[in-house]
């Protein structure tokens, strides 16, 4: 909110990760978000718009499938040493949030 408390300038999302019709096709890798909830996602995207003066933020659980590129590049893991694997299929969250 503006410090005035009159307008939204900007929105946190939490996506579940844990739709599990990612893992039908037999490919490495974990659970995902919905077409469902990337299409509530895009709906809320354009609603709550803020006339894109400022950045929303997005949290998920699992990393997006285009984290990858990264995790292939370099040497990395999770906080307590874990290995991270990313969704099994790219739903479409990335790029519904970078369209907007």
């Amino acid at each position: 909110m503006t410090p005035d408390g009159k307008d939204e300038v900007m929105s946190i999302y939490t996506l579940d990760t844990s739709h599990e019709g990612c893992l039908q096709y037999g490919i490495p890798g974990e659970s995902c978000v919905s077409a469902e909830a990337v299409d509530w996602f895009n709906d809320q995207l354009h609603l709550h718009s803020h006339n894109h003066k400022a950045r929303d933020f997005v949290f998920l659980h699992n990393p997006i499938p285009e984290f990858m590129n990264l995790a292939n590049l370099y040497q990395i893991s999770g906080h307590k040493q874990q290995a991270i694997s990313c969704h099994a299929i790219n739903s479409g969250a990335f790029g519904t949030a970078m369209e907007s």
